[in-house]
């Protein structure tokens, strides 16, 4: 008899080790998420999202995008064009459109990777926001209905920069065949494409929202708060 409570004791215990030990990865995902317990007061880590390969990509490629079109305004304002100016300058463009597709591409594997690990919710949103330091740059992306939202407008609209980058090449051309005889012309030129509608600033924002919460990559964050604000889409302090 004593034997066999002895026995029934150890089996217990053999039962309670194998339990306690066994990877719990049989839990549905749902109960995983409802079990994070993140603290969205602490700030967000790409890499421990499983993201920072795409962030590292979107924002080296929003940088290029950045420079093409400072180069463009840079372009316009000089007052000699050398025949190869515009000519490399459509060569670049073309580049910077096929970026796009990269672009959307890497916005969309960010959010499935979070939607597979049953992170795409208000907590990432609450995240985001916590994260960011600027008042201002919280204001926007309150106003723009939180970062899920900012993401997703980056997928459905990056593609739409295609026709500012069209618009940037067809300037400089303008002001090689001496369209623009004077500086005042040259001036009014470099201030004179259209404000972005509210799907390009959000593809303007989704960059900048990226590049701020990405490490080393403050310079680049500013560049694109210039061109955000310089579009005529609010006001980003990048400070």
């Amino acid at each position: 008899m004593k034997k066999n409570k002895t026995i029934s004791r150890l089996l217990t215990l053999v039962l309670l080790l194998a339990f306690t030990l066994a990877p719990h990865s049989t839990l549905p995902g749902p109960a995983l998420a409802q079990n994070r317990n993140i603290n969205v007061n602490e700030l967000l880590d790409f890499h421990a999202l499983g993201i920072d390969n795409e962030t590292r990509q979107i924002v080296s490629l929003s940088d290029l995008q950045v420079k093409f079109f400072k180069r463009g305004a840079e372009l316009r304002e000089k007052s000699i064009l050398s025949p190869r100016d515009p000519a490399s300058f459509s060569e670049e463009a073309d580049k910077r459109k096929a970026d796009l597709v990269t672009l959307k591409n890497q916005f969309q594997s960010l959010i499935n990777k979070l939607k597979q690990k049953n992170l795409w919710d208000e907590t990432l949103d609450a995240q985001f926001l916590a994260s960011l330091k600027s008042s201002s740059d919280r204001s926007v992306l309150s106003q723009a209905g939180g970062a899920r939202k900012v993401l997703q407008a980056a997928v459905d609209d990056v593609g739409l920069v295609q026709e500012d980058i069209d618009d940037e090449v067809r300037q400089v051309k303008s002001r090689q065949t001496g369209a623009l005889r004077n500086r005042r012309d040259r001036v009014f030129a470099a201030h004179a494409s259209p404000p972005y509608g509210k799907a390009g600033c959000n593809v303007l924002f989704a960059y900048y929202l990226v590049a701020s919460l990405t490490a080393s990559t403050h310079s680049v964050a500013c560049a694109i708060a210039k061109r955000y604000n310089d579009k005529g889409c609010g006001h980003i302090d990048c400070g």
